[in-house]
Formats: C-alpha cells, structure tokens, sequence
C-alpha cells in the first residue's frame, strides 16, 4: 500500500474558451517513510498538485489516494504550512497553536490543551516566544508556530503519519517521528520526550 498514489492524474481549466492543461496523466506514487519533493519552473503545476491531494480542488481525470482511499475533499488527517504563516494575528503564538489543537477535537480540557500548544512552542525552539503575536515574530519564527499548529492537533502523530505540506512550489514533505528525531539531532538539539511510533 502506498502512503499517496496519482493514477493517471489531470487537470484543466477553461479561460477564453480554451482549455488550458495544468497536468496531463501523472502517475507517482510515494510509500510509507519517504521524503518527497516537488521541484519545478514557476507555472508547471506544483501548488495545483498540492491542491489536489488537499482535496481543495479536483482532477479532470484519474484519481488521487491516500493509504488506499480516494482524496475526495478535504479531511483533518491532512495539513498544510501556507507560504505566508496564515496564522491570527489577534492571538498569541500559544494561541494560535491552541486553536489548531480545539478545532481538530482532540483534547477538550483547556489546561491539557494549553500544555499540548507549550509543548509544541517548545518542540520549535519558541517557549519564551509564547505570548508574543505574530507582528512580535520573525518570518521564521512565524513559520515555526504555523508547523507547530499543524503538528500538534495530534494526527501527525499516528501510527499513519500525516502529510504536511510547506505551500512554497518547491517543499512538499511528510515528517514522521524518526525524522523529526533526525532533525532535532542535526540542530543539536536534546530529545524533547515527546515520542511518536
């Protein structure tokens, strides 16, 4: 079983009367572990791919799977890191993460909510940045509490994984307990004692 399959995938829309082919017949398959990128010249079709399996949009033809079932729209088993954070700018950057946390239902408990969203602060280096807003953030550090939100409402967890998704063209990633293990280590980073399957 694949982690995600494109069978025979295409795309079009019709401007001017005159169909424009963004994808025609794609075919690829990504397995359970693998790091993947998309890299491509701007215009090929890389945010229209990503779209897809987002199930924001649909294909002309073919169809899309995760873990052997069709993408038929969008579901909280997937996530996605926008270009430009989207995170509120009203609430803190541990709010922002309590958010994502409240809204996938996972924990009802405020203090178990608000312990998830330190967690996570603390898992992208940005514990003494918990109470600052967005505007008080770096880009970066925006980045962090975006990839923190879409980690901690708990799917990215599972046995399954959980595809992420950097909407940048050319970063498309899924990350799973053993990679983000790698990571911390390559940043020299102590084990954070938060451990996945």
């Amino acid at each position: 079983m694949s982690k995600i399959e494109f069978r025979n995938v295409s795309f079009s829309y019709e401007t001017d009367n005159k169909a424009v082919n963004i994808l025609d017949g794609l075919n690829f398959k990504v397995e359970e572990g693998e790091f993947a990128c998309l890299i491509g010249p701007s215009g090929c079709g890389k945010s229209t791919l990503v779209s897809l399996l987002l199930g924001l949009q649909f294909p002309t033809k073919g169809e899309i799977l995760i873990n052997d079932k069709p993408v038929t729209g969008p579901d909280v088993n997937r996530g996605m890191v926008f270009q430009h954070y989207s995170l509120f700018p009203w609430l803190t950057a541990k709010k922002n993460i309590m958010f994502g946390i409240k809204e996938a239902g996972i924990l009802k408990n405020r203090k178990e909510i608000a312990k998830r969203a330190e967690e996570y602060l603390e898992l992208v280096g940005l514990a003494d940045s918990a109470n600052k807003y967005p505007h008080e953030l770096s880009g970066g550090m925006q980045q962090r509490v975006a990839l923190a939100r879409a980690f901690a409402d708990g799917y990215g967890h599972t046995s399954h994984g959980r595809t992420i998704r950097s909407y940048r063209p050319t970063e498309a990633y899924r990350i799973t307990g053993t990679q983000h293990r790698a990571l911390q280590k390559t940043r020299g980073e102590k084990d954070s004692g938060i451990h996945y399957p």
